[in-house]
């Protein structure tokens, strides 16, 4: 919003500024579901291919001009570790049971470069003791700050209970990422439904759930789709939340 606010999306000039802005910001986004939610939306407010914002290239003199336009994403060191992704790495640093049941999909739950670096090592040395050799020394240093994270912020497992604890953190951070995008679609589905005729997005999501034979407007199928979307999510995070209680293994207080 703040940078919508900073150009007129009226105008030619001002939807490029925009795109230019964010669409660097946006590329940096780990998660492929949420860059790509993004990635629509700001293609719909530029009026543009979301091809166009997946692979513009950064302008020239972009790095200088994001610390002076965009209130984009401070340093990567500077910024505080998500806590609860911060004990899944942790999990898998500190404990060889855990990193034995990991693959490289697992490191998509990683927001951070750093940490996500550290746990593919940890998962393709298996079972080879010596795995921090191949690190840097910055990175050596993070991994043993993963382990003394392990060992004074979260419980003493037992193998059988750290297993347990990082299956419930990933469903976790998968929890939250998934009530991030159904917030994104929910604000991409309210923008659309401010520029097309009233009634007609309902109208076209209904036709589609019921996969009516008649075409539907193209200029509103990409909209109705987003509405089965946010229906279909909030739907599974209703159900996610009325099961029963899971007993947390973790607590998860940030690493300094």
């Amino acid at each position: 919003d703040q940078a919508r606010a900073r150009h007129d999306l009226d105008q030619p000039r001002g939807r490029a500024d925009f795109a230019d802005e964010l669409a660097p910001v946006i590329q940096r986004i780990s998660d492929p579901v949420i860059r790509s939610a993004y990635v629509n939306r700001v293609a719909a407010l530029a009026q543009v291919d979301p091809k166009l914002i997946a692979s513009r290239p950064a302008p020239r003199g972009s790095e200088r001009d994001a610390h002076r336009r965009a209130p984009a994403e401070p340093p990567r060191r500077a910024q505080p570790r998500d806590p609860v992704q911060t004990a899944f790495a942790a999990l898998a640093v500190a404990y060889d049971v855990v990193a034995r049941q990991l693959d490289d999909d697992a490191l998509d739950l990683i927001d951070d470069a750093e940490d996500r670096q550290i746990v593919a090592a940890r998962i393709a040395a298996q079972p080879s003791p010596d795995w921090t050799g191949q690190l840097s020394p910055a990175q050596q240093e993070q991994a043993g700050a993963l382990r003394r994270y392990a060992a004074d912020a979260l419980p003493p497992y037992t193998d059988a209970d750290a297993v347990k604890a990082a299956v419930e953190i990933a469903q976790r951070i998968r929890e939250l990422r998934s009530r991030e995008l159904l917030r994104i679609l929910s604000m991409q589905v309210a923008e659309f439904d401010q520029t097309l005729p009233h009634g007609s997005i309902a109208k076209a999501a209904a036709a589609l759930a019921r996969g009516d034979d008649d075409p539907l407007d193209p200029d509103i199928l990409p909209a109705a789709d987003m509405v089965l979307q946010v229906r279909d999510r909030a739907a599974a995070l209703h159900n996610d939340e009325n099961r029963e209680p899971r007993q947390p293994h973790a607590a998860v207080p940030s690493l300094e």
